[in-house]
């Protein structure tokens, strides 16, 4: 038996993320929590643009970009808070 275990990384930096996927191997699957949501969730009028920046690149590009460096075994999946799924054959549904 297969134990998980849990590892901890900057997703808003890719080559973090593919020193991450280099470093661990294979994975079978993957889930992301990240979020930096400080400031995001407040009326569109008061919306800074740097916090509007930093919340898309931790809960859209960071997952798309740890999707392209992860290394998943078939059958596996990636999955995010923004419902992004990668099969083993690295496919963007």
């Amino acid at each position: 038996m297969r134990h998980g275990r849990s590892v901890v990384a900057d997703i808003t930096r890719e080559r973090d993320l593919e020193q991450l996927f280099t470093n661990v191997g294979p994975v079978d699957h993957v889930v992301t929590t990240a979020a930096d949501a400080s400031g995001a969730y407040q009326p569109i009028g008061s919306l800074d643009a740097d916090i509007g920046r930093n919340f898309v690149a931790a809960k859209l590009i960071g997952p798309a970009l740890g999707a392209k460096h992860a290394h998943i075994a078939p059958g596996g999946s990636f999955i995010t808070g923004t419902v992004l799924h990668v099969d083993g054959g690295h496919r963007l549904t």
